[in-house]
């Protein structure tokens, strides 16, 4: 295939535009919508992601098997908050299911707190930056 992408890399570039960068995916059975967390979910999220951060590069990509390693149990409750489920629907999903899950939760909002929030925070930081001063 070409430099932009494989056959597969496309067609969810593809499905990505079509769906607004939502996610579908079957665990359990189940389908499952992913999409960028709500305002309402932000500080819950919030609390456990932040000890996540120190697994991330510059570019805000997270070493999720180091992460798992280190912080599975936010990892999983942040999951089950953004499919809607208790944390206690994770203890019988196969692993290769779950990891899938967790990917596409981390990939759906990766964008959205890398473009969305994080912009958002720091206009709303900076006039209390500069009362500081």
């Amino acid at each position: 295939m070409s430099e932009t992408g494989t056959a597969a890399e496309l067609e969810i570039a593809e499905l990505e535009k079509v769906t607004g960068g939502k996610k579908q995916i079957y665990v359990k059975g189940q389908l499952f919508e992913i999409k960028p967390f709500t305002i309402g979910q932000l500080g819950p999220v919030m609390k456990h992601i932040g000890s996540l951060v120190k697994f991330a590069d510059k570019d805000g990509d997270i070493n999720l098997l180091e992460a798992f390693e280190h912080g599975s149990e936010s990892i999983l409750t942040v999951a089950a908050m953004a499919i809607k489920k208790d944390r206690a629907f994770f203890d019988e999903v196969e692993l290769d299911e779950g990891l899938a899950l967790v990917l596409a939760i981390y990939e759906v909002n990766q964008d959205f707190f890398v473009r969305k929030v994080e912009p958002l925070v720091q206009v709303a930081l900076s006039p209390l930056n500069m009362q500081k001063t």
